[in-house]
């Protein structure tokens, strides 16, 4: 309610009453008209000024307080500076936007308490299974597995791989980090991105043979991308590792490129399993698998996660589109050099 309102109304029943008791006393109504209208506006001006002085005023304190502190920047925007003609309204529409703000954010807070407490849960079983393998191999070699040359050879060699898998485990958590904190800046240059997804496919080869799986190129002609060469060799090293583990034997893994007007669209699209339509929003997520029954062996979860992020400091996009049973495609652009 406005001020002016609450001091009419005021006003307004004081006139009543001392309309009344002036009417008793004086029984003249000249007389008491006079002493009504009197009262009236007195009351109605000692009321304005009042709410001003002992309200208003007040919450404009209040609000320069607000102001003068280091809070949330969506609450001082709420309240601003300045105070309207109707102050206790303002004050309530305020309070109740900066209410809603805070509600949101705290819905926020939530999500990204339950995302920290999956993240832990999900790193720690990524790093008890190695672990728990190489102290049951340590254990056995121990109790008596050292005599036998052929039974430690085997044990060495499992918990060697178990301790690569964790250093791996680390390393990717490692580049996760330095990627949110900004630790890890981007260097650009200008490359040949044909000729850098060439290479890492050279290197898959012997991998890729164990299955029989071919790469093919669209086009054998230089593209200039102007991007982190480093990076991006990150991001094709997993999207290539992934269409060798999830293809099929016998399969193809074509690399397409495509001229985007300033960028370059790349596709790397194989036939294998596929993946079904509702893993795919959480797809880049960390720790995030499609198949739960995988262990810890098949990958860290983490690798899709660092390839998002590598794509996102680019400020370029990486899509994913799939089909189950008939193949995956996995799409970025880089901005042409």
């Amino acid at each position: 309610m406005k001020p002016r309102i609450i001091s009419l109304l005021v006003s307004f029943l004081l006139s009543l009453v001392v309309l009344a008791f002036s009417f008793f006393l004086f029984h003249d109504v000249k007389s008491c008209l006079i002493l009504v209208a009197c009262t009236f506006l007195s009351a109605f001006v000692f009321t304005l000024i009042a709410i001003d002085m002992y309200i208003a005023r007040r919450i404009r304190l209040v609000y320069k307080l607000i102001s003068n502190l280091k809070i949330d920047k969506s609450l001082k925007q709420a309240l601003g500076n300045n105070i309207s003609d109707d102050p206790l309204n303002q004050m309530e529409e305020d309070v109740s936007h900066w209410a809603q703000q805070q509600a949101s954010d705290i819905e926020m807070i939530q999500k990204i308490s339950d995302y920290r407490k999956e993240f832990l849960g999900n790193l720690s079983h990524e790093i008890k299974t190695p672990l728990f393998n190489i102290q049951g191999y340590i254990q056995s070699l121990i109790n008596g597995g050292l005599e036998d040359r052929a039974i430690t050879d085997s044990f060495l060699l499992k918990a060697e791989k178990n301790i690569d898998r964790l250093c791996a485990l680390v390393a990717d958590v490692d580049v996760m980090s330095k990627l949110d904190t900004g630790e890890m800046p981007l260097i650009f240059s200008n490359f040949d991105i044909v000729g850098l997804i060439k290479e890492i496919a050279f290197t898959r080869d012997e991998l890729a043979k164990k299955k029989n799986i071919k790469f093919e190129f669209t086009t054998n002609e230089r593209k200039m991308v102007e991007a982190d060469k480093e990076k991006i060799a990150q991001v094709v090293s997993n999207l290539l590792d992934n269409s060798i583990k999830y293809g099929v034997e016998n399969g193809i893994t074509t690399i397409k490129f495509f001229d985007m007007d300033k960028l370059l669209l790349v596709e790397i699209t194989d036939n294998g399993v596929g993946i079904a339509e509702e893993h795919l929003p959480r797809l880049f997520e960390r720790f995030y698998r499609v198949d739960k029954s995988r262990n810890s062996a098949e990958g860290s979860g983490i690798g899709l996660a660092i390839v998002k992020h590598i794509m996102n400091a680019h400020h370029q996009p990486i899509n994913v589109r799939s089909n189950k049973n008939v193949g995956t495609t996995f799409a970025f652009t880089l901005q042409k050099g």
